[in-house]
């Protein structure tokens, strides 16, 4: 059996086109990459001026520049996280509790 044959929910994935058999069931929802659609503007751009194309391409450039502020919050709050509740662990304070 396919690691994926029980799999249900959203599934993120690349252009490779043995993902399109998933996208008839019912219970997968496909999740494109942006990299590749992106690349696929960026040569459609290559042929000259096409202001539909610049547009997509901006907002892209905007989806990726909100998703890097969200990932360095996300590292910050775990860092300080594992810090806060790990390292009094580690250190042999033990007073911190478990993060779980």
């Amino acid at each position: 059996m396919p690691p994926i044959a029980g799999f249900k929910g959203i599934l993120q994935v690349d252009a490779y086109t043995g993902y399109s058999k998933l996208a008839g069931r019912d219970d997968v929802q496909l999740a494109f990459c942006w990299s590749h659609l992106r690349r696929n503007f960026y040569e459609l751009a290559a042929y000259g001026p096409a202001p539909i194309v610049s547009e997509a391409l901006k907002h892209i450039t905007e989806f990726y520049a909100i998703e890097s502020v969200a990932a360095a919050r996300r590292s910050a709050i775990s860092f300080g996280k594992r810090k806060a509740t790990r390292w009094p662990k580690a250190s042999g304070d033990g007073s911190a509790q478990s993060s779980r």
